[in-house]
């Protein structure tokens, strides 16, 4: 699946089970998109049918590494689909941009530029 052409969203898409047997594969998608450079990132999260404790520790860390470089999370999830509820039941709702649809996510909040500089490239990570 490819973002819409031009925007400035590195984009993931996730299927599956996220859980501890998938944490290497994890923590290597977020080293990997979030280096030393601002880097902004959609993890399309809506194909996921399970999360446990092992992929809510990868988000955070995900969230702490888009902080650091000055980048951008988002998260996409349906809006009454079982993470929008662990994130709720965890009490992590406010650390994390959730938005029910791709689309919705890749609109441009306050501050944001869209120049040739900030285009970056967007790949899907299947199961």
């Amino acid at each position: 699946m490819a973002g819409s052409a031009g925007s400035p969203w590195v984009v993931l898409a996730l299927s599956g089970d996220l859980d501890m047997s998938r944490s290497d594969e994890l923590d290597a998608m977020t080293a990997s998109t979030f280096g030393p450079e601002k880097v902004n990132a959609i993890f399309d999260l809506s194909a996921v049918s399970f999360m446990d404790s092992s992929a809510l520790r990868w988000l955070l860390k995900a969230q702490d590494c888009a902080d650091q470089t000055g980048g951008r999370l988002r998260l996409v999830a349906p809006e009454e689909g079982s993470l929008v509820r662990l994130l709720s039941l965890t009490g992590l709702a406010d650390r994390f941009a959730v938005f029910p649809t791709r689309a919705d996510a890749e609109q441009p909040s306050p501050g944001m530029t869209a120049s040739v500089d900030d285009l970056l490239p967007t790949f899907t990570v299947v199961q």
